[in-house]
C-alpha cells in the first residue's frame, strides 16, 4: 500500500513530517511517494517521503536519447555524469523507491517525443526544464509538435528506450497506454482514453474529434486518438518486466558505469570522455557476485550499425539473452558478447540463471 502525494512542495514541510508519523504509525511499511520535478534531496532524508517522481530519468533519457543533432544532447560522458551526479546523492536503498518514469499525465508521451528525431525542436539539454515548455508540447497552442502516429522506425527506437526505463535504478513506472503504443502530445492529448479492445472508445472520440472539434480537442481536429493496441510492443514490455521479477540485478542491483567495451579495435570505458566519438553509452546492474545485466545505448547518427564486444560477468559458455529482441547471444571463454546495435537502438543483457 501507499500514497503518491500531489504537488507535494506546495505545503509545508513541517506538515508532511507530521503526515508521515501518522500514516507509518497505521501501517509501517506504506509507502509515500512524491511529486517533485527536481532532485528532491531535502524531502528524502527519512522524515518525510519514501521516494519521488523520478522527473530527473526521464530528463535523462530525453537528453540522450532524443535530437539528431547531437550538438544539442548529452554525450555519453555527460550522460554518465548526470546519472552519477543525481543518484549519488541519494541513500542507497532510498535509490529504489524512486518513481523511474518516462511520462506522465503532465507531460507529452515518449513515444511522441521520438518523432523529434526527424525534426529540430528539441532545446539544449543546459535549458534545464525547457525540455517541457508547453509551447512545445502542445500542438493547441501553434507548436510544431507533430500529434501523428509514430511509425515503425520511432516504435523500434521507443524500445530500446523501454529497455534503459526498466534497468534504471529505481521502480519503473508505466503510465497507462505506453505499453501498447498510446501517443500524444502535453495536457490534455496524454490524457486520451485508455485504449481496450473490447470497447472501441479510441476509434469513437477520434471521429467526434474530427467532425465536431471541442474540449476534447481543444478544437483541433489534429489531435488523433490510438485506435488499437501494438501487440508486439507490449510482448517487449511483458518479456523485460518478466526478466525483471526473475533477476534481481534489474531490481535492486548496484549500478556500475565502467563498462568496458571494444569497438573499431579500441577498447574503452562506456561514458568516459575517450569514448564521446562512439556515442555509446550504458552500464551495469549487479547484485552479488551471479546476477548481472547490461543495458548499452547507440545513437551515433553517422552510420547504420555498430559492433560492438561487451566485457561482462556473465558465466563464460553460457548463452546471454538479449531482451529487446528476445534473442540469444553466446559469451565466449573470456565472459565477452558481440552485438551489432543499429542506430538508435539498444540491447539488454541478462543470463539465465
Amino acid at each position: 500500500d501507499g500514497i503518491r502525494l500531489d504537488v507535494y512542495a506546495d505545503v509545508p514541510a513541517s506538515f508532511w513530517r507530521l503526515f508521515r508519523k501518522h500514516l507509518k504509525g497505521i501501517k509501517r511499511e506504506a509507502l509515500i511517494i512524491a511529486e517533485d520535478w527536481y532532485d528532491g534531496f531535502e524531502i528524502l532524508q527519512g522524515d518525510q517521503a519514501d521516494g519521488i517522481m523520478n522527473y530527473r530519468a526521464r530528463t535523462l533519457a530525453e537528453s540522450w536519447f532524443i535530437n539528431p543533432d547531437q550538438r544539442n544532447k548529452f554525450t555519453p560522458s555527460a550522460a554518465r555524469n548526470f546519472m552519477e551526479s543525481r543518484l549519488n546523492g541519494y541513500r542507497e536503498h532510498t535509490k529504489h523507491a524512486l518513481w523511474t518514469m518516462l511520462d506522465s499525465h503532465d507531460t507529452d508521451r515518449f513515444l511522441s517525443k521520438t518523432i523529434w528525431q526527424n525534426r529540430q525542436l528539441s532545446p539544449r539539454p543546459q535549458e534545464g526544464n525547457s525540455w517541457d515548455n508547453d509551447t512545445v508540447n502542445k500542438p493547441d497552442r501553434g507548436a510544431l509538435y507533430s500529434n501523428d502516429k509514430p511509425g515503425l522506425l520511432e516504435k523500434e527506437f521507443f524500445k530500446g528506450i523501454v529497455a534503459f526505463q526498466m534497468s534504471y535504478v529505481g521502480a519503473p513506472v508505466v503510465y497507462y497506454g505506453a505499453e501498447i503504443g498510446m501517443w500524444g502530445a502535453d495536457d490534455p492529448t496524454c490524457r486520451k482514453p485508455m485504449v481496450w479492445d473490447d470497447l472501441g472508445l479510441s476509434q469513437q472520440f477520434e471521429t467526434q474529434c474530427v467532425t465536431h472539434p471541442g474540449t476534447w480537442c481543444l478544437e483541433n481536429p489534429s489531435v488523433k486518438f490510438s485506435s488499437e493496441a501494438d501487440k508486439d510492443l507490449l510482448a517487449v514490455y511483458q518479456r523485460i518486466i518478466r526478466a525483471r521479477k526473475e533477476h534481481s540485478a534489474l531490481r535492486r542491483g548496484r549500478l556500475n558505469s565502467n563498462l568496458s567495451i571494444t569497438v573499431d579495435n579500441r577498447t574503452i570505458i562506456v561514458g568516459s570522455p575517450e569514448a564521446d566519438s562512439t556515442w555509446l553509452w550504458g552500464y551495469e546492474r549487479s547484485f552479488g557476485n551471479s546476477n548481472f545485466a547490461y543495458f548499452l545505448s547507440n545513437e551515433l547518427m553517422s552510420k547504420d550499425a555498430q559492433t560492438v564486444q561487451l566485457q561482462t560477468r556473465f558465466v563464460p559458455r553460457k548463452d546471454a539473452i538479449e531482451l529487446v529482441s528476445g534473442r540469444s547471444y553466446p559469451v565466449d571463454d573470456q565472459g565477452r558478447v558481440s552485438v551489432t546495435i543499429g542506430r538508435e537502438r539498444a540491447v539488454l543483457f541478462v543470463q539465465p540463471q
